[in-house]
């Protein structure tokens, strides 16, 4: 996905492919939109756009940093194989079920 940066002066000064799940963060004190029309150099200022007026393309800067599928596969993997993770206290807690039948 195709995500802006904008510093705090409203001024847009990167675009980044984005996955949205991979950990990244934009730098501190600009935000980050998902957009697929904004350009490099135009202002979004209290929600307004506006195009930097250029009339070539400007330069798109592009996060190449993403993980592969097998990468985010495995650290998802990763992750649920962490929360499954239980103690042995945590086991003894656990009784078996019992079935009581009505007579």
């Amino acid at each position: 996905m195709r995500y802006v940066v904008i510093n705090p002066e409203g001024v847009i000064e990167n675009i980044v492919l984005w996955d949205g799940i991979t950990e990244w963060e934009h730098p501190k004190g600009y935000s980050c939109i998902k957009d697929d029309n904004f350009n490099i150099g135009g202002t979004l200022v209290n929600g307004v756009y506006t195009s930097p007026n250029r009339e070539e393309d400007p330069e798109i800067h592009i996060y190449d940093g993403l993980p592969s599928i097998e990468e985010k596969f495995e650290r998802l993997q990763a992750k649920l194989v962490e929360k499954a993770v239980i103690t042995e206290a945590e086991k003894e807690s656990i009784s078996e079920p019992t079935l009581e039948i009505n007579k």
